[in-house]
């Protein structure tokens, strides 16, 4: 916001000259009004609610540090809700692709070629999308449509229980048993290293 030499300062550029200044140990400083280019008179008493924030996180000039909690607040929570939005979304894609290798498996002409259907299968979406497609992670979808076989009940629990706990989730035979872990990892908003803890008790 540099004003063209010669040409008046806007409202803006006003403004900014107009805002009080405050020195490093927050006395506040006001404009030298003699003329004299760049200086100031201090005017003594602390700048009430304003800091510094410089590199190490303290509060800069004319910034009041709610303003900063606030705006941090707001982004930290933007962030996860986000995070748990691509969570919920990947639950199901994961589930959705399990549950149409499991169709096209369950056709009988084509179960017995359904280790190459998997493997080419991951060859082409590995080309187009990376390696969350890889044969061991598509057969991981596959695995999950059939021991959890309600998409009903999956989408109810997409916020809660990440891919990562179901994968944990999978790897326990008992039915029962794995129903009883999933609710404790819900009611306690395990993370998946605690789950998979209570998994080897």
């Amino acid at each position: 916001m540099v004003p063209i030499r010669g040409e008046p300062p806007g409202p803006a550029m006003r403004m900014v000259r107009a805002l009080p200044r405050f020195s490093a140990n927050g006395t506040r400083m006001g404009i030298d009004r003699t003329g004299s280019p760049g200086a100031v008179v201090v005017r003594k008493g602390p700048a009430p609610g304003r800091g510094r924030v410089g590199p190490g996180g303290s509060v800069t000039d004319l910034i009041a540090p709610a303003l900063v909690h606030d705006v941090r607040h707001l982004i930290t929570h933007a962030r996860h809700r986000t995070a748990v939005a691509v969570n919920s979304e990947l639950v199901l894609l994961y589930w959705s692709v399990g549950d149409r290798i499991r169709r096209e498996l369950l056709d009988e002409s084509r179960a017995p070629y359904g280790e190459a259907i998997v493997r080419e299968l991951s060859d082409v979406l590995r080309r187009e999308f990376g390696r969350g497609f890889t044969r061991r992670n598509l057969y991981n979808m596959l695995h999950f449509a059939e021991v959890f076989p309600d998409v009903q009940k999956v989408h109810a629990l997409r916020a809660q229980l990440t891919w990562t706990h179901y994968r944990s989730l999978l790897t326990v035979k008992d039915e029962e048993i794995r129903e009883k872990l999933m609710q404790k990892a819900i009611s306690r908003k395990l993370t998946t290293a605690e789950l998979q803890e209570e998994i080897r008790r």
